[in-house]
């Protein structure tokens, strides 16, 4: 007759746990040689020699195995006995990490490893830390954490990574795991439809163009092409500023560049109109050999102007004069000089020389300086022309 094997044992473990070694207890003292199972929860192992059942059981609930035991006097009868497997600790997949949008909904439930043998009852969220910054405790004050199903929701507010702290808890006990939030920005939207409108030869309004959800898609730079000559844009702040120098609708294309990328390329107009010449200080009165300072401010765009002098020599041999910074041309708020002129006169005669001081449309100011050194008369004038009119400004007259 084979060894009894005990009749109603039972064993118990837990997912994921050691599997204490356990030798099925027999009714007799008799010695077994070998040993074998049937219906082993899974995981678990029977040593064929001992008898040990060892492992680490991966799936919970309760199960019912067969032994037999084998000596030389035989083999006993297949006896069952009763495993119950409990649940395991939960166990929040690790290396785990999330994105989003600042502006837009977020919505993560982070995994769990086996939720089924290792099940969560309830979430917690420990702390966070924002990168380069201290520790908070709980999570950031734009997100929400269902204790039940861990589920982090709500609405970001700005770019940010954050390393946060869950803790998941079931029946099986705690697990803790740190995950990652990163936050970041989409590209700028500049509007579509905008249009700008200046004068020439007028100070332009500082303006920006302006940006669709400026607050979650902000523009850290700025580039345009195609801007009316006399604007220019600040790469920084995208504001258009300057003083144009021609008239006409001008369509220019922008580009916005920001945390979350770059822009699509964005047309916006310009109507610049047309301003008509004007010219202040029409003319002073100088003496001889005294320093004349004629104040030319070309107030308005023109197409060209040439200047003109008209001199009566009498009582002298000769005549110099001396048109310093004759022409002093503003671009964009820079002073580029054409040099001096010099005109020759002889005595007793009556010279005209025009002289031809621009021929693009530009906006002009500027100062013409005169040293008279004779008797007698002289004029400067300066002619302007828009849209085909010619129109005659005295400036300095002696």
């Amino acid at each position: 007759m084979g060894p009894i094997i005990r009749a109603g044992q039972s064993f118990s473990g837990k997912v994921g746990e050691r599997f204490t070694a356990t030798t099925p207890a027999l009714d007799d003292s008799s010695q077994v040689t070998s040993w074998s199972a049937t219906g082993l929860p899974a995981g678990l192992a029977q040593n064929p020699s001992t008898g040990a059942i060892t492992g680490f059981p991966t799936a919970k609930g309760s199960f019912t195995a067969s032994f037999t035991a084998t000596n030389s006097s035989g083999t006993s009868a297949a006896t069952s006995i009763a495993f119950t497997i409990s649940d395991g600790v939960p166990i929040i997949r690790p290396g785990q990490s999330a994105s989003g949008f600042a502006g837009m909904a977020f919505s993560k439930i982070f995994s769990l490893t086996d939720s089924t043998n290792r099940p969560v009852t309830s979430w917690q969220a420990l702390s966070h830390v924002i990168e380069g910054d201290m520790v908070f405790q709980g999570l950031p004050s734009w997100a929400t954490l269902d204790p039940t199903t861990g589920a982090i929701t709500g609405t970001p507010q700005e770019r940010r990574t954050i390393i946060l702290t869950l803790s998941a808890t079931g029946p099986g006990g705690t697990d803790t795991a740190e995950v990652a939030i990163s936050i970041r920005m989409r590209p700028p939207i500049i509007s579509e439809g905008q249009g700008f409108a200046g004068r020439e030869g007028a100070a332009f309004t500082p303006v920006a163009p302006a940006l669709d959800d400026a607050i979650y898609r902000p523009a850290t730079s700025w580039s345009a092409t195609g801007l009316p000559a006399g604007l220019s844009i600040d790469p920084d702040t995208g504001v258009i500023s300057g003083t144009p120098r021609v008239e006409g609708l001008f369509i220019v294309y922008f580009t916005a560049e920001g945390y979350g990328g770059t822009s699509e390329r964005t047309s916006v107009s310009f109507t610049i109109e047309a301003a008509s010449p004007m010219l202040a200080n029409c003319y002073c009165i100088g003496e001889m050999g005294v320093s004349l300072l004629a104040s030319v401010n070309m107030l308005s765009v023109f197409v060209s102007a040439a200047a003109e002098i008209d001199a009566d020599i009498r009582g002298a041999d000769s005549m110099i004069i001396n048109i310093d910074g004759a022409c002093a041309l503003s671009v964009g708020g820079d002073w580029d000089f054409y040099g001096d002129v010099q005109a020759v006169f002889q005595a007793n005669a009556t010279v005209l020389a025009r002289l031809r001081l621009l021929t693009l449309r530009q906006f002009f100011y500027g100062e013409v300086t005169i040293v008279p050194d004779f008797v007698g008369k002289m004029a400067l004038f300066f002619y302007t022309t828009l849209n085909g009119r010619v129109t005659p400004q005295p400036v300095a007259r002696i």
